[in-house]
């Protein structure tokens, strides 16, 4: 602290380990002891503090201060306590950043700040009744008494160019280590500086017994010396006083920069301003600031006015300023030419002070405010150095007295955003598990995430709960945990009700059987970025059952994976799930995938087994809804398919822009193209038939026919049109006619209305559909079960059919049993989606059923034109193919029950039954039973 009170001596020393001063009777009482009474008390209190809280810290509940809060634009100090270095600070109420109790230059402006740390700078300062009048007691007419310590802490900031990892801050507090930032230890670093003192030494004396004249200290009287650090800096100076700087006075009024109005003169010889003595103005700005007064030297004193007038200029301050800084004029003893206004220069020769007191400085770091006090003796003629020993040694250095700063960091400013740093320390009498910290680095991944015990208890009792090998919550790091599990074990997992956000997907590979539980909707895993959310690899068995999984991202990668995706796993069981996929404008992306290989299967009769029963999908535009490639035995069951909203990027005036769609909505425009030559020659046919068209035109020679959407079946119309468009007539007829269709598509300015009509009709009648909802594929497929399943408005509900591409292979790949029934299927015909048009389609299949299957068709004046089998069975069968009892409904160009069978490898007598259907059957086959089909 900054001592600069009437004090003879200061004589506490920690090291003698002195817990108390004791009076005895009849002794003289010395101010000193009584300082050293405080000092001790003073020094037991913050070491105690120190011992039990460590560096800094807050109370954790009561009390709780120092928080920097943002409101109203502004930075706020909350109120409470903070301990520094064992050092009380108490902030009395909710404070404003700039308006601190101790307000010093260059406060922050943390919202214009660069990354930086936020931190508290404490350090104390001594006080007098001139800079506090409530300390002087009135009832003695002015008599001087006691002065007092104050304690001051300032909020400061401090810019840091690399800011480390908040965890490793926290941990280097924790630990009491110093942080690993240069900055900061270039603040905290103590100055190196130290003063040896010492009296004139003795000349040498012919005579023995006599005692050279200028040995020793001869001055009159016994003081106590200040030797203080004026400017530091590259050239430090220094300034020094016989009675430890006491003697000042307030300052009342400034006539002129060379004269002040001081409020006493003096009280006696000694201690009173004198012609050529030099003194120090300074105030509360420059105190709190750790910066010097100014120094000047007195030219007058005028006793009768009280006015000082000095030979150089100061700086100008109004009586307000002067009032409300608490000025102080200080007087300083130094003399000579060596003293100037700037101090007196420091070197490291033996400089003299008087009464042959000399001093000297070590080659060091100096700090404006570094202090030193030297004793003086008369009766000894000494001086009392090292402090407080009897016998002066010039070759024993001693380090600065004060000033001392603590620091202690309160926050981390990165990018605009505060991250709190401060530590807080619960009550002796009410510490818990959540007070305590704890070194987890050795715990593994599942304690990543907990500071405190009370959290690694609470993990604990989540992942021991029940039958849980793992019992996970929102705030839990899944990645973390999971990849942590070992290969080949088998673990029961739950996840608490809440929303888990998933920023990279979690995949497990090489595990044993894992069990995955939820609590249904209420256990959301959402994935904003990413098309799977959970990934399984190479696992014995994986169940799901009870989890909501939503995956936004339809990536472009030639795998179709969705939020579940499992690839080569040995068993798969997925039950009570509610899955979503993203969108896209083809497809791109499933709900669920399961992806084996024939090896696996071949080599492995249990491998391959899936069932999926009672789950919700929604799917997004044209993306699928279940695939399943190489899966020896399937049983989809009591499923429900129904389709994402379309979302605005992907609504039909955006997506016309795009070429690709632009190609599909021109299939509605021209299709069953053909081109006859006016010369007598059999016509061109295309695809269609040539009796499947609505529009004739000629052209350059050439008769082109096409089929129209019916509300553009006048040919005139499409002649008109083709005037207007001269640009795209070429002597390729079919790009005329493509060009043409692309031009309306494109604009339909200039052009009759029918044509924008029908184009503002395409509009309204497109929307969200499901690209396909079962997908089973691949090269094989023992059984497969498909039951009791809702597809709400699908291009293609069911698909199954196996195929391989080595084309030295000869055999034919076919499915074993396939069981479809009791589905509800209904297919939509969107503008945009022109792509397959099937309820249910199966291929190659050694044994198939077909029953009770409910498929509709929603169908749009856009699409009227557009083919579609409501049943659809082509390729290779065996011995048993029945489709009986299945209900179809739908207008315009649609097929009931279309049956193409290939002759090579058919059985000799099969059992072919197509009967009791609600369908238009249509096929060649004479094989086949054909009975009681009403369309």
């Amino acid at each position: 602290m900054i001592m600069k009170g009437d004090f003879s001596r200061l004589t506490f020393r920690p090291l003698q380990g002195y817990t108390r001063v004791n009076k005895q009777m009849g002794r003289v009482e010395l101010e000193s002891d009584w300082n050293e009474q405080q000092a001790i008390h003073d020094y037991l209190r913050t070491t105690r503090g120190e011992d039990i809280i460590g560096l800094c810290g807050t109370p954790a509940y009561s009390h709780n201060g120092f928080n920097l809060q943002q409101q109203g634009g502004e930075w706020q100090i909350s109120a409470g306590h903070f301990y520094v270095d064992g050092i009380l600070c108490v902030n009395e109420q909710n404070r404003a950043l700039s308006d601190q109790p101790f307000p010093y230059d260059q406060i922050p402006d943390l919202n214009a700040s660069p990354n930086g740390m936020v931190y508290l700078d404490v350090w104390q300062r001594h006080v007098s009744a001139q800079q506090d009048t409530h300390i002087r007691e009135t009832a003695l007419n002015g008599a001087d008494t006691a002065t007092r310590t104050q304690t001051v802490w300032q909020v400061k900031f401090l810019p840091v160019a690399n800011l480390p990892d908040t965890d490793i801050l926290l941990d280097q507090l924790r630990n009491q280590v110093t942080l690993s930032i240069p900055e900061w230890v270039a603040l905290i670093e103590e100055p190196t500086g130290t003063l040896s003192a010492r009296t004139n030494p003795a000349a040498v004396s012919e005579t023995p017994c006599e005692l050279p004249p200028n040995a020793g200290f001869w001055g009159l009287e016994s003081y106590l010396y200040r030797v203080e650090i004026h400017h530091e800096g590259v050239t430090p100076t220094f300034k020094w006083s016989r009675n430890n700087a006491s003697f000042a006075v307030a300052v009342e009024s400034m006539p002129s920069n060379q004269s002040l109005v001081v409020a006493s003169t003096g009280r006696d010889e000694l201690l009173s301003f004198q012609q050529g003595a030099w003194i120090e103005l300074i105030g509360n700005p420059e105190i709190y600031s750790n910066q010097p007064g100014e120094l000047a030297q007195i030219d007058q004193v005028n006793l009768d006015t009280r006015t000082i007038t000095v030979t150089n200029m100061l700086t100008q301050h109004t009586d307000d300023d002067l009032a409300t800084g608490r000025y102080l004029l200080r007087i300083w003893d130094q003399s000579g030419e060596t003293a100037t206004q700037t101090g007196i220069v420091l070197n490291n020769d033996w400089i003299t002070l008087e009464n042959g007191i000399q001093v000297q400085f070590s080659l060091g770091s100096y700090q404006s405010g570094d202090y030193w006090m030297i004793p003086s003796r008369t009766n000894t003629g000494q001086i009392e150095w090292p402090p407080y020993n009897a016998i002066a040694s010039a070759n024993n250095a001693a380090p600065r007295l004060g000033v001392t700063h603590h620091y202690c960091p309160l926050a981390l400013l990165e990018n605009g955003t505060l991250l709190d740093l401060r530590l807080m320390f619960p009550p002796l009498n009410h510490i818990t598990a959540q007070d305590v910290h704890f070194d987890n680095r050795n715990c593994g991944a599942a304690m990543a995430d907990s500071d405190t015990v009370q959290q690694a208890l609470e993990i604990l009792c989540r992942q021991n709960r029940g039958h849980c090998t793992l019992h996970l919550g929102p705030t839990d790091n899944l990645q973390t945990i999971l990849s942590a599990l070992p290969d080949d074990v088998d673990a029961r997992i739950c996840l608490d009700v809440g929303t888990y956000e998933i920023s990279e997907t979690l995949e497990l590979e090489n595990k044993g059987h894992l069990i995955f539980v939820g609590a249904g909707f209420g256990t959301r895993l959402i994935a904003q970025e990413l098309e799977s959310v959970l990934t399984f690899n190479n696992c014995a068995s994986v169940t799901i059952e009870d989890l909501s999984l939503r995956a936004s991202s339809a990536s472009s990668s030639n795998a179709l994976n969705g939020p579940l995706t499992f690839i080569g796993c040995r068993q798969v069981t997925v039950e009570r799930v509610v899955l979503q996929c993203g969108a896209g404008l083809r497809r791109m992306a499933t709900c669920l995938t399961v992806r084996n290989t024939e090896e696996q299967i071949r080599h492995d009769d249990h491998f391959g087994i899936v069932r999926i029963h009672h789950c919700h999908f929604n799917v997004g535009h044209l993306q699928t809804g279940i695939l399943l490639v190489n899966v020896a035995h399937t049983s989809v069951e009591n499923n429900i398919m129904q389709v994402v909203e379309l979302p605005p990027e992907f609504r039909f005036s955006e997506v016309i822009r795009n070429s690709s769609i632009r190609k599909r909505i021109r299939r509605l425009l021209i299709s069953n193209f053909a081109v006859d030559s006016q010369q007598d020659v059999p016509a061109i046919v295309t695809r269609r038939n040539n009796s499947a068209t609505n529009v004739s035109l000629d052209i350059g020679g050439e008769t082109v026919r096409f089929l129209a959407p019916p509300a553009l079946s006048n040919s005139t119309l499409w002649e008109q049109a083709l005037r207007r468009r001269p640009e795209v007539i070429s002597e390729d007829t079919r790009r005329t006619i493509y060009a043409l269709a692309e031009s309306i598509l494109q604009d339909t300015s200039g052009l009759n209305t029918t044509f924008n009509r029908w184009l503002r009709q395409a509009e309204q009648d497109d929307g969200a559909v499901i690209g396909q909802g079962i997908v089973i594929g691949g090269t094989i497929a023992n059984d497969i079960k498909i039951h009791n399943n809702t597809f709400d408005c699908v291009l293609q509900g069911i698909h199954i059919g196996v195929s391989h591409h080595d084309p030295s292979r000869r055999e034919v790949d076919s499915i074993g049993t396939a069981n479809v029934s009791n589905n509800i299927i209904n297919i939509c015909l969107p503008t945009t989606s022109v792509a397959e048009r099937h309820g249910i389609l199966i291929g190659n299949c050694t044994s198939v059923v077909l029953r009770d299957n409910h498929i509709s068709l929603q169908r749009f004046d856009s699409t009227s034109s557009l083919r579609v089998e409501a049943i659809r069975l082509f390729g290779y069968f065996g011995k048993r193919m029945i489709v009986q009892h299945n209900y179809t409904e739908g207008a315009g160009n649609f097929i009931g029950i279309r049956v193409t069978p290939i002759d090579e490898q058919a059985p000799a007598r099969p059992v072919w039954v197509v009967s009791n259907n609600v369908a238009f059957v249509e096929t060649t086959d004479n094989r086949i039973l054909r009975e009681n089909n009403a369309a």
